[in-house]
């Protein structure tokens, strides 16, 4: 519990095991093993679907009732069948780039128009889609906006997916030159600092935000601009903390993976050569080079 967010890192790395089973009939049968991994990602979004459905979760985390809270957390929300199809839509992404590495893709415009414009509608979905079901609003209560179980089961079963074909597009889109501002937003150098330190930020984040929440001795009233100063505060504390990690963790240990590589890679070039190949390439360089710079 020290580190809370590090559940993730359990999640992905029994992803990455399940890797070979999922990409390896690719390599041997590729029709067969494309229909494999489109079969497994229908799969991926289904199991959370149906999950969702048996225990009767409503739509989003904050209105979880507490008897259902720790299922909720279990079965939905950090267990790796229900964070699967964000990881082999990736895969698809993957593989559509390593197909065409050396080909010219080429769309219509209306191609990319409609290809945006997908991309943004279901990122918002996914983001305000269950904005009126998941707040704590008196309010929103006093309506009474409860969604049906069928909305919250989609909902809660396609969100993370969806959120990945969004960005599947944005990837795609960008990597074959139809980004426009967004490609030149994201690819512009100024991020490459920022970029070394996002894990590190990742790391520390929940550490410092529960410093920050456990130093607050009197009630908050929030409003727009108080979550904003809040909020860059936050990431402002999670950056300088990030640095410190990198500079006590990432830095030394890089450091030390190019002195053992950098050594493996000088006993190569002690290594001893064939005498033969050197007399043959010592003749082709005097045969070949001028004769005023013949080499002896």
């Amino acid at each position: 519990q020290c580190l809370g967010q590090t559940w993730y890192t359990s999640v992905d790395m029994q992803m990455y095991v399940m890797l070979p089973i999922m990409f390896f009939p690719i390599m041997y049968y590729e029709k067969i093993g494309l229909i494999w991994l489109a079969f497994m990602t229908l799969v991926s979004f289904a199991i959370p679907t149906v999950i969702n459905h048996v225990y009767q979760f409503p739509l989003g985390s904050l209105v979880i009732p507490q008897d259902k809270m720790e299922d909720f957390y279990f079965f939905l929300y950090e267990g790796p069948w229900s964070r699967f199809s964000p990881y082999l839509i990736g895969l698809f992404t993957g593989y559509i780039i390593y197909k065409t590495a050396n080909k010219k893709v080429t769309m219509t415009m209306w191609q990319v128009v409609l290809g945006w414009v997908l991309s943004a509608g279901i990122g918002l979905l996914v983001i305000y889609g269950g904005y009126p079901y998941n707040s704590l609003d008196i309010e929103t209560f006093a309506q009474n906006r409860v969604p049906t179980q069928a909305i919250s089961d989609v909902y809660n079963g396609f969100n993370r997916g969806a959120w990945g074909l969004a960005l599947m597009w944005l990837v795609l889109a960008c990597h074959y030159g139809y980004g426009g501002l967004v490609n030149s937003f994201l690819a512009h150098p100024s991020w490459q600092p920022m970029s070394r330190l996002t894990y590190g930020m990742f790391l520390v984040s929940i550490t410092i935000q529960s410093l920050i929440i456990g130093s607050q001795y009197s009630q908050e009233y929030y409003d727009h601009l108080t979550v904003i100063i809040i909020t860059c505060g936050t990431l402002f504390i999670c950056a300088c903390g990030a640095c410190v990690l990198s500079l006590l963790v990432e830095g030394p240990v890089l450091g030390l993976e190019k002195l053992l590589f950098t050594k493996q890679d000088k006993k190569k070039k002690d290594s001893p050569v064939n005498e033969e190949e050197v007399n043959k390439t010592h003749d082709i360089l005097n045969v070949e080079a001028p004769v005023g710079d013949k080499l002896n």
